[in-house]
């Protein structure tokens, strides 16, 4: 699933309308349709988009050798540093 299907399932889920979360994210109704449409995000705008609907974000990195994984979570305050700058 994409990201796009992935925001436009949550809003269903929560019923909650495009119109809402682009005045939340500082974007028109029709810049976030434009968003959607490109499926083309930058990190903060889906963590952005998803704490609007009511959902965190996990990054998850998996090491492909020894399987270990690191797990960040869009709850943790330096998470938001991290998104920022990528």
């Amino acid at each position: 699933m994409n990201v796009t299907k992935c925001i436009k399932t949550m809003m269903i889920n929560h019923d909650i309308k495009h119109i809402d979360v682009a005045n939340k994210i500082g974007y028109t109704k029709q810049g976030f349709s434009n968003l959607l449409k490109k499926n083309n995000y930058k990190l903060n705008d889906i963590i952005a988009i998803a704490d609007i609907i009511g959902y965190d974000v996990e990054l998850h990195f998996t090491d492909r050798n020894s399987n270990d994984n690191i797990i960040l979570k869009s709850n943790d305050d330096w998470f938001w540093y991290i998104a920022i700058i990528l």
